[in-house]
């Protein structure tokens, strides 16, 4: 009997990048050839590892030097990948440490950039409309100088920011957001919810462990503060750090103060499926638009029969809904089990969140701010809030949320940045981050879903 011929299978992008990934490693393994992606020499000049990687990558493809080994070829062409930092810049995408390029964000037009000096979540004063009138500033930065300039247009646009100015180092650089406890909206007050209106779930059930996950603090036990970030003094970091210790106790007490254990997981679907308006407004924005083929029907019918409550929904609303929220976790759309989820009655109620619109609260329009938005305005309902009072409710949580975990969060990146430098000081000539092969990168990705495995709740 003849054997089954053998298959193989070659993984496409391991199959490809294979050459140029072993050809890295023995690159770094060359010493006197910088491990970093860049590194600025005393001429002024600065090497480029992707330069090199392409030369010699180049070289051996046309076997220009049969005779010569990886480490002589390398050698030889070393000096042609040190070029001008323009070129660097330009040709290669080379970024100066610690910035990076916002595009169109937060004051620039389409088109136009900011750069921004990464820890700091601050910019320099200039906006640029183009990548060649960038690299004057990027270079003069990344050769250890400073850019202070700021044309006409640029300081016109900047004239609302004059309270988020300051100097590190001789170079200007203004917050993106600003920082201070006036820039905090009002704190809501969150009301307690009577004992009756607790919704009852099984112990330890999948809603009552979704959204009873306590948030971790940004200004934690792992950021002290640090003298060195002008926008921030100690007495602010203590204040703005007992602020949000306080309010994330306080979220999460309210929250789990929502359940009983001692009743079914759908006590929240029920509660709010009771409010029919819910369903008959998510009826007019989603009704349309959606055409379905022969695998959207299979779907549809697993989602009615998941969600045997959500019958007042349209086909074309349960499905572009569902889709939504499925897709804020996933990075293929329509790419989602159809079993039940109790998260998603939650997720619903945040979607309303549009019509709820209060002076100066910007709600944000992605799925994730939803979800949040949603449970908030759940908790308003189990309070006895009328369904327009609920959304609003929901809002006002989210955006003074977002307000404090923003500056915390650009605290704790700043004082981390300086317990950096202070820890291990910045060279003298400015190099970039150490070269990674896509081994390194995998082996990166695999200790952190290791270590993602071990703090989710199971």
């Amino acid at each position: 009997m003849t054997a089954p011929p053998s298959l193989v299978v070659f993984d496409e992008f391991g199959h490809y990048a294979r050459e140029r990934e072993d050809l890295k490693k023995k690159l770094l393994d060359i010493d006197g050839i910088p491990k970093s992606t860049f590194a600025v020499q005393r001429d002024g000049r600065v090497f480029v590892f992707g330069k090199l990687l392409q030369l010699v990558s180049h070289s051996r493809a046309a076997n220009a030097a049969p005779d010569k080994d990886i480490r002589s070829i390398a050698k030889d062409l070393l000096p042609q990948a040190i070029i001008s930092p323009s070129n660097a810049i330009l040709e290669y995408g080379i970024v100066p440490v610690p910035y990076r390029i916002n595009y169109g964000d937060p004051v620039a037009n389409i088109g136009e950039r900011c750069l921004v000096h990464a820890p700091f979540q601050a910019r320099i004063p200039e906006i640029f409309p183009d990548a060649e009138s960038m690299c004057p500033a990027m270079s003069a930065i990344l050769l250890g100088g400073v850019w202070n300039e700021e044309l006409p247009h640029s300081s016109e646009r900047n004239q609302g920011f004059a309270g988020q100015k300051f100097n590190y180092r001789g170079q200007d650089l203004i917050l993106l957001h600003p920082l201070g406890l006036e820039h905090l909206p009002p704190k809501p007050e969150i009301p307690s919810i009577p004992s009756s209106s607790r919704v009852n779930v099984s112990d330890g059930g999948e809603l009552m462990q979704a959204l009873t996950i306590a948030q971790q603090p940004e200004l934690d036990r792992a950021v002290e503060f640090r003298s060195g970030y002008p926008p921030v003094g100690k007495t602010f970091f203590d204040k703005l750090r007992a602020i949000e210790n306080d309010w994330l106790s306080e979220t999460s007490g309210a929250i789990r103060a929502m359940f009983r254990a001692d009743g079914s997981e759908d006590a929240l679907a029920q509660k709010l499926t009771g409010h029919p308006e819910i369903l008959e407004r998510l009826n007019a924005e989603f009704s349309e638009g959606w055409n379905f083929d022969q695998d959207d029907a299979e779907d549809l019918r697993e989602l009615r029969k998941s969600y045997p409550d959500l019958s007042a929904l349209s086909d074309s609303a349960i499905y572009a809904l569902y889709d939504q929220y499925q897709s804020s976790d996933r990075l293929v759309s329509r790419n989602w089990p159809t079993e039940r989820d109790v998260r998603f009655f939650t997720y619903l109620a945040g979607r309303l969140s549009t019509r709820a619109t209060r002076p100066g609260i910007n709600i944000p329009g992605d799925d994730r701010s939803f979800g949040s938005i949603g449970r908030w305005a759940s908790y308003g309902i189990l309070c006895d809030m009328d369904l327009d009072s609920a959304m609003a409710f929901g809002c006002e949580v989210q955006h003074f949320d977002a307000a404090l975990r923003r500056q915390a969060s650009t605290i704790r990146s700043a004082m981390l940045h300086l317990a950096s430098l202070a820890a291990e000081p910045a060279p003298e000539l400015m190099v970039g981050m150490p070269v990674m092969t896509l081994s390194d990168i995998l082996s990166i990705g695999r200790k952190g879903n290791i270590m993602e495995s071990k703090t989710t709740p199971g």
